[in-house]
């Protein structure tokens, strides 16, 4: 078989939060997919893009 270390594993969790991302690096998760619906209009888009960026990679630091 192969070694995990020369896998990517990816994960896209229905109920996800920041606070699980410990748990999922330990399980040896590599690759995170925060599935979301965007918001309708462009400049609403771009605001809440970077809203899932500060939420997410803060904790990921």
């Amino acid at each position: 078989g192969r070694a995990i270390d020369g896998l990517t594993v990816a994960v896209a969790p229905r109920d996800g939060t920041p606070e699980h991302l410990a748990e999922l690096a330990a399980a040896g998760v590599t690759e995170l997919v925060v599935v979301a619906a965007p918001p309708p209009t462009a400049d609403e888009a771009t605001t809440w893009v970077g809203e899932l960026a500060r939420t997410w990679l803060r904790t990921a630091r």
